[in-house]
């Protein structure tokens, strides 16, 4: 997730939402605590010291294997007495993928909204909704400062499963390592990308990992990324037939229900699959970049990869020519 809370303090505009959110971020900055100290504390707990022993080698991973930047970060520990490290609001039209956007000086157009407060999230996306946009409040247990000064640890990502702070890692690194202004599709999709690949090779690397279960789960967000694929290239077809808005939209209901059936095949799904889910899959999806082309012409180094997404960023940061450049054969 990349910073929002930066992205207010540098606005001119929604003053209390800056005063509300700066402040609130200043506040957990003042009570982190350097990681040594932390691991220092008698009471501190197995499983935490592990975790935070964990950050450290995926740091090492990063900077000497794959050659993500070293901003300094995570060498503090925030502890939140809640469950997440704040909530995002996105949203989308009801015949629309393409997202509503926020403003910010030097990160653009941003697609999503922060909140410290679940309750002011809320507030937003009925504001939202007021306005005929469909809204999506989620948690999220990180976000990076893009390099700019170092991102700290936050309790909420290391009260998950391994692999999944392995992964959010090196998500958040590649933030700070590539960043293109006002694309965050780019930029989210190379994050997730770099994300899942190196998390994979590093628990490789370490000998250690749960491969049996990163398998596992590899199978199943390739189910739920097959399914999500075919919505949203439907929803996309559907929304540009020049049908009139209520048939466009009662086609829509029914795939994004059948969707969900196929998502959820033998368990309680919760919430029923929206337009917004389809929008935000689509932002973080890969796949349309597809970056695999690149891997296999680096020779599946992922090191050499982003090596030459920097240098071909170098020479252009309008990211809708790139797709061209590593599709075509190597000399």
């Amino acid at each position: 997730m990349l910073l929002w809370t930066l992205c207010s303090l540098l606005s001119g505009c929604e003053w209390p939402y800056l005063l509300r959110q700066g402040s609130e971020q200043v506040a957990l900055l003042v009570r982190r605590r350097p990681v040594a100290e932390v691991l220092g504390d008698p009471g501190l707990s197995i499983r935490r010291r592990e975790q935070i022993e964990r950050v450290a080698a995926v740091k090492r991973f990063a900077r000497e294997r794959l050659g993500l930047a070293d901003p300094g970060s995570y060498e503090h520990l925030c502890h939140l007495e809640r469950d997440a490290l704040s909530w995002v609001v996105s949203a989308c039209p009801d015949d629309s993928l393409e997202p509503h956007t926020w403003w910010f000086p030097l990160v653009g157009h941003v697609p999503y909204k922060g909140f410290f407060d679940p309750g002011e999230a809320r507030e937003e996306a009925h504001r939202l909704e007021q306005l005929g946009l469909v809204p999506l409040v989620r948690p999220v247990e990180a976000f990076s400062l893009l390099g700019w000064m170092p991102d700290p640890l936050y309790s909420p990502m290391l009260d998950g499963p391994a692999e999944r702070l392995v992964e959010v890692i090196l998500h958040e690194l590649t933030h700070a390592t590539v960043f293109v202004p006002g694309r965050s599709d780019f930029n989210e999709a190379l994050a997730s990308f770099v994300g899942r690949q190196g998390a994979r090779a590093f628990w490789m690397a370490s000998m250690t990992g749960p491969l049996a279960e990163l398998d596992r789960q590899e199978r199943e967000r390739d189910r739920r990324t097959t399914v999500m694929r075919a919505l949203v290239r439907d929803l996309e077809s559907l929304f540009r037939e020049p049908w009139n808005r209520p048939t466009r939209l009662s086609l829509a209901r029914a795939r994004l229900r059948r969707a969900d059936a196929e998502m959820h095949p033998n368990e309680n799904s919760g919430p029923p699959l929206d337009v917004a889910d389809a929008s935000l899959f689509r932002l973080y999806d890969p796949g349309p970049w597809d970056f695999e082309s690149l891997l296999a012409r680096e020779n599946h180094d992922l090191r050499r990869f982003i090596r030459s997404i920097g240098q071909a960023l170098a020479r252009t940061e309008d990211v809708t020519h790139l797709l061209g450049t590593w599709q075509k054969p190597g000399p």
